[in-house]
């Protein structure tokens, strides 16, 4: 546990130095890629769990009565679900190609894709908006 805090209070003032070097004592520079796997797949794997989960609410959706904002809610919902879990395979793939070129620091790029969920979120969630108010209007 004193380890936790040490990393944290580095982390927090600024030491980053500090938190690097705690980092790769505790997980080796070359087996940083393989971290980034299981986590992708993780990752990949829960995304995947909630689209399901909307899919079978949208072949459900004649049984549940819903109309036309809630469908599009659903499928947004679905989509989304889909996008991040492909975020989470390009990562996996960035991680497996970084093993196969023997390049441990290609588990960093990895681990930058994640950052394509807030540009992907921020374009959807415009797109949202403008398609809701069409749709209010016509309900």
């Amino acid at each position: 546990m004193t380890w936790l805090l040490k990393y944290l209070f580095a982390a927090v003032t600024g030491n980053l130095n500090a938190v690097f070097d705690q980092l790769t004592q505790m997980i080796p520079m070359e087996k940083l890629p393989h971290l980034m796997i299981i986590y992708g797949l993780g990752f990949v794997l829960i995304w995947l769990c909630l689209y399901l989960m909307y899919r079978h609410v949208l072949k459900k959706s004649a049984s549940l009565n819903l109309d036309s904002v809630e469908l599009y809610e659903t499928r947004f919902s679905m989509n989304e679900k889909l996008y991040l879990a492909l975020i989470g395979a390009f990562s996996v793939l960035l991680s497996i190609i970084s093993i196969l070129l023997n390049f441990p620091m290609g588990a960093a790029l990895a681990g930058w894709v994640y950052n394509l969920i807030w540009v992907i979120t921020i374009v959807r969630v415009r797109k949202r908006k403008k398609q809701l108010q069409i749709l209010l209007t016509d309900h």
